[in-house]
C-alpha cells in the first residue's frame, strides 16, 4: 500500500518531497492529449461558467443541493495524500466484466455484408412500414381538416399513399443531400449545370415534387400520440425503435464514454439549444453513450435528445432521485449496464464524487474530469502546484488526481491507480522532449478520443 500524508499535515517538508517525486516541467509549451487542449470541457479552478444556458441551470448544482441517501457520499477528509504514486495499489476487486456477447451479435453475419445490409439492420421493415403508416395518417387527416385543398392537385400532383419503396428512396436522397449540400431543395432537380445535384436525382428514380409531397406530411411518431405540450412525442416512437436496435447488434464493451453533441438546427422549436464553445452554436443536443473500443469508434450504443421534459422522465426512476440533474444523464443512459463490471469516462459536466460511488456501489467503474467543488479534498483544491506538477489522493478505491500543465485539470477515477507514463512532445522546429503525464489522464485521454 503507498505510504500517504493526511490532509492534516502541514509539514513544507512532506510537500515538498511530494514536489520531488511528481516532477515538473517548467516548459511553457502546450501539451499533448485532450485534457490539456479542450477549453470547453475542463475549466479552471476560478471558471466555473457552464457551456449553455440549460447546462447552467441544469448542470451545475452544488453538493448542499443535492438529494441523497444517508450512505453517500464519502467525508473528503477520508482522503490521503501520496508520497510515492508508483507504490499506489487499488483496494479491493475489480468487478468481473459479464455480457451476453462481445462486439456485433452473433445473429448479424460477419461477412460479406454491403453497406445496405447495414443500413437495413437499424432502417428494418418494421421501422419503414411504421414511417409509411404515420405519414399516410397524417395525410388523410390534413386533408379531411382542409376539404378545400384537393389532394389530386397537391403540390401539382395527386397525393397517393406513401408505399415501402417510396419511403426508402425518400430517406435515401435526404442522405445524399447531406453528404452534396446545395443552397436549395428544388436545386437537387435542376437541369442547370452550374447548381444541380447528382444524377440520381431524377423523376425516374423519385420527382421534385413527390418528394416535396412526402417531406410535407411525414412523421416519426402517430399523429393520434403527439402532445402539444410535449414535443419529444411527435419523436420517440422512432427513437425507441431506433434504440432498440443500436443496443442489440452491438455489444457496450468493457469501456464506454458518455458525452453530448450538437445537430445543427436553426428553425423554431422549443427545447432548440445554444451552445457557444460548440461549432454550430445552434442546435438539438443529443446525449450519447458510446463504445471507447477502437473498432467501435463513430458509433452510438445508447441516445436521448434533450427537451425539458427529459429529467423529469428520469424521475421515474426512483434511483435516480438521489442525483443531480447532470449526474442522472449518464446513469439513465447506462441502466441496463450496472452491475456488470464496466467501465465509463466522463467529462466534467456530469462527474462528481458522489456519482463514482453511486456507480461503484452498483458494479460500475469511472474515470473522467470534476469539477473542483463536486468533490474534490479541499488540500488538492487549493494546493498550487508548478508546472508539470501532480497531486495524487485515495480514499479507498477511489483516487484522485491534480495536473497542472497550461492550466489545473483534476481527474477522478475508481478504476486505475497512480503512477506516471513518459510521453513524446513536438516542439516547434520539430525538436523532441519527454514529459510525464499521469496514468489516469493518459487513459482518460484514450478512451475519450
Amino acid at each position: 500500500m503507498a505510504s500517504s500524508l493526511s490532509f492534516e499535515s502541514d509539514s513544507e517538508g512532506d510537500l515538498a518531497h511530494l514536489e520531488e517525486l511528481q516532477g515538473s516541467d517548467d516548459n511553457e509549451t502546450q501539451s499533448e492529449g485532450f485534457i490539456s487542449d479542450s477549453d470547453e470541457e475542463y475549466l479552471p479552478e476560478n471558471d466555473s461558467e457552464a457551456s449553455s444556458y440549460e447546462e447552467e441551470s441544469d448542470g451545475s448544482v452544488d453538493d448542499a443541493d443535492r438529494p441523497r441517501s444517508p450512505a453517500l457520499p464519502a467525508p473528503l477528509h477520508a482522503f490521503t495524500l501520496m508520497a510515492d504514486p508508483f507504490a499506489d495499489q487499488r483496494p479491493g476487486t475489480v468487478p468481473v466484466l459479464t455480457e451476453d456477447f462481445s462486439g456485433v451479435h452473433p445473429d448479424v453475419p460477419r461477412n460479406d455484408m454491403s453497406a445496405l445490409d447495414c443500413f437495413e439492420l437499424f432502417m428494418s421493415d418494421e421501422v419503414i412500414q411504421s414511417l409509411c403508416l404515420w405519414t399516410n395518417v397524417r395525410a388523410t387527416k390534413f386533408f379531411r381538416d382542409n376539404p378545400t385543398i384537393n389532394p389530386n392537385k397537391f403540390m401539382r400532383k395527386k397525393w397517393l399513399d406513401v408505399t415501402k419503396d417510396e419511403m426508402n428512396v425518400f430517406l435515401c436522397l435526404q442522405l445524399l443531400m447531406g453528404v452534396n449540400k446545395l443552397p436549395k431543395i428544388a436545386d437537387y432537380w435542376s437541369l442547370s449545370v452550374l447548381c444541380q445535384g447528382p444524377p440520381v436525382f431524377t423523376a425516374a428514380v423519385m420527382s421534385r415534387n413527390r418528394f416535396s409531397q412526402i417531406q410535407r406530411f411525414i412523421r416519426y411518431s402517430h399523429p393520434d400520440d403527439s402532445k402539444k405540450e410535449d414535443p419529444m412525442t411527435r419523436l420517440s416512437s422512432f427513437f425507441n425503435m431506433l434504440r432498440e436496435k443500436t443496443t442489440k447488434y452491438f455489444s457496450a464493451g468493457e469501456n464506454f464514454a458518455v458525452d453530448e453533441s450538437l445537430i445543427l438546427y436553426k428553425g423554431r422549436l422549443r427545447f432548440r439549444q445554444y451552445i457557444k464553445t460548440k461549432r454550430k452554436r445552434f442546435g438539438l443536443k443529443l446525449f450519447s453513450l458510446c463504445p471507447s473500443s477502437p473498432k467501435a469508434r463513430g458509433y452510438t450504443w445508447n441516445f436521448s435528445l434533450y427537451s425539458h421534459r427529459l429529467y423529469d422522465e428520469m424521475l421515474d426512476n426512483p434511483e435516480l432521485s438521489a442525483l443531480s440533474k447532470s449526474e442522472r444523464v449518464p446513469v439513465y443512459l447506462m441502466l441496463d449496464l450496472l452491475n456488470k463490471g464496466r467501465h465509463v469516462v466522463l467529462d466534467n459536466w456530469y462527474s462528481s464524487l458522489h456519482l463514482a460511488e453511486f456507480l461503484l456501489e452498483r458494479g460500475t467503474l469511472t474515470t473522467g474530469t470534476i469539477r473542483p467543488n463536486r468533490g474534490v479534498p479541499p488540500i488538492m483544491k487549493n494546493e498550487s502546484l508548478s508546472r508539470g506538477q501532480a497531486l495524487f489522493s485515495r480514499k479507498d478505491e477511489i483516487l484522485q488526481v491534480k495536473f497542472r500543465d497550461t492550466k489545473y485539470v483534476h481527474v477522478i477515477t475508481t478504476k486505475y491507480e497512480a503512477g506516471f507514463v513518459e510521453r513524446t512532445r513536438v516542439l516547434k522546429g520539430g525538436k523532441q522532449e519527454f514529459i510525464k503525464k499521469p496514468s489516469p489522464i493518459q487513459r482518460y485521454n484514450e478512451q475519450m478520443g
